[in-house]
């Protein structure tokens, strides 16, 4: 696999997943937490009522990495609050507690409610 070889593909899909990952988190932190939430689901549904799962769960997981990625932890809220694949926006910010908590971050600003 090229990702494997010396000099290979991996360092570059690094450097572009943490380009990534920084944009959002500096965006991110200039709003409060359910407004992000809402903005990542919206930006995943294009338009539908729900989002899958799993491309939920990556989204979020690239957003709150921080200080490594916490996937067991997000996996756990994932496995336990959405047992459907498909995710409404109202049950994705109904776990908004249970998610925060399990990145260990708090929004300083999270007091809007839907």
């Amino acid at each position: 696999h090229l990702e494997q070889e010396p000099g290979g593909a991996k360092h570059l899909w690094e450097e572009k997943a943490q380009i990534v990952h920084d944009i959002l988190t500096t965006i991110a932190k200039q709003t409060s937490t359910p407004d992000v939430m809402r903005s990542m689901f919206r930006s995943l549904a294009k338009g539908s009522s729900t989002v899958d799962r799993d491309d939920l769960r990556y989204a979020l997981k690239l957003l709150l990495a921080s200080d490594g990625l916490h996937d067991e932890r997000i996996d756990r809220v994932f496995e336990k609050e959405f047992p459907e694949k498909a995710v409404t926006m109202e049950a994705f910010l109904g776990v908004r507690a249970e998610i925060l908590q399990a990145a260990l971050i708090r929004g300083e600003y999270d007091t809007y409610l839907p």
